[in-house]
């Protein structure tokens, strides 16, 4: 400990329980650390005190202390909160203001032998505990989850020093609890930080997904305009995106609720239906438009298990064409002065052909070279726009 114009130390030290130095370590239960005797709860029998008077000597007063840990709390292993508090100041200098008395600075001090290694997936967690002394591992150890109900037990490491948990909602612990691995050979611990298992976590409320999975979810309808009075015909799909398949992707049950929504420009629902996945994850249906449905732009929405999907449609007062006419050439490409067949047909939406009583038709040709085998680069074959004259 480095002071200056401290005369007299106190230094108080307490070794925490797991439970308290989990608190103190870290942000548990979204709760800051804590790291004050009063606010982790020690009882005063516990803190272990001790004055030291420090050689304090002019003109710079700096003083330097030395503690040996052991000299407090004995040779224990776990996490020890220290505090220094000065208590007595040297005479202030001759025409100096008065001296402050400085603050009480506390710190935390963890003294083991064991390194724990955690490695997290959504298939299953891997923790490796090994002996920060010579990188042995450590066989037996007890890995405990600690929480506000208490300690859970999630198992002991193997000769290898590893403990492997497959996927179980029991083995996935909230993300603001730490984990306790403990050697009972040498009554020694230590703590893993809480956000190792964080995972995002679905808004689903039905059970239907786990954690660490979403929902997929997409609808297409059959046009993007329509008029009013009509109806939306859509189809849509429901996918889970799982990692505890080698697909990466399952369905989920048959009759899987999906409800679809049609808003319009002001956000006012014009149409609303239930519907039920099928066994291949597909809905699909025709959402009728009410009458009187302001036209603009139609907001379609699907949800299923807190998962939302979007299209949006036009709805539009248009006059419908009463035959559709296409036009084909024969040939993509001809030569100059060749004339080329054009096909002409035209048909009612329905199907039923069009008697032509008159065609009108304009034609456009777009000129392009024909290219001539073996010509050097940089020569272009065809008529140029631009006349040259000869000379001989």
């Amino acid at each position: 400990m480095t002071t200056r114009w401290v005369q007299t130390l106190r230094v108080r030290a307490t070794v925490l329980d797991p439970a308290r130095a989990a608190r103190a370590l870290f942000a548990v239960g979204g709760k800051k650390p804590s790291r004050t005797f009063k606010a982790l709860g020690v009882l005063a029998k516990d803190i272990v005190v001790r004055d030291y008077p420090l050689a304090v000597k002019a003109p710079t007063y700096w003083s330097d202390l030395a503690i040996d840990l052991r000299d407090l709390v004995g040779d224990v292993r776990g996490t020890v909160l220290v505090e220094a508090e000065p208590v007595a100041l040297v005479p202030a200098p001759k025409n100096a203001a008065p001296l402050k008395m400085p603050a009480s600075l506390p710190a935390l001090l963890r003294r083991t032998n064991l390194g724990p290694v955690a490695f997290q997936s959504l298939t299953r967690s891997v923790i490796r505990v090994v002996r920060l002394s010579d990188a042995r591992p450590v066989g037996d150890a007890t890995v405990t989850r600690l929480g506000d109900g208490g300690r859970v037990l999630l198992g002991h490491t193997d000769e290898q020093g590893l403990l492997v948990l497959p996927w179980q909602a029991e083995h996935l612990p909230p993300d603001h609890e730490p984990l306790l691995v403990s050697d009972p050979a040498t009554h020694d611990y230590a703590l893993v930080p809480p956000g190792l298992y964080q995972t995002r976590k679905p808004d689903d409320t039905s059970g239907l997904l786990h954690q660490g999975e979403s929902l997929m979810l997409t609808i297409t309808t059959d046009r993007d305009a329509y008029r009013p009075e009509e109806s939306i015909a859509l189809v849509g799909f429901a996918l889970v995106d799982t990692p505890f398949a080698r697909s990466g992707l399952r369905l989920l049950p048959e009759g899987t609720p999906v409800v679809l929504r049609v808003s319009d420009v002001n956000e006012k629902t014009v149409a609303e239906q239930s519907l039920s996945l099928d066994g291949q994850g597909k809905f699909w249906t025709r959402l009728p438009i009410v009458k009187d449905t302001r036209l603009g732009s139609l907001h379609i929405t699907a949800l299923a298990l807190g998962a939302t999907a979007s299209a949006y449609v036009k709805l539009e007062d248009f006059r419908t064409p009463e035959f559709e006419v296409t036009a084909r050439a024969a040939h993509s490409s001809i030569l100059i002065g060749e004339r080329v067949p054009i096909r002409v047909r035209a048909s009612h939406y329905s199907g039923v052909p069009v008697t032509f009583g008159e065609v009108a038709y304009s034609s456009h040709c777009r000129v392009s070279p024909d290219p001539v085998p073996g010509l050097a680069s940089g020569w272009v074959a065809g008529d140029s726009e631009v006349k040259y004259r000869k000379h001989r």
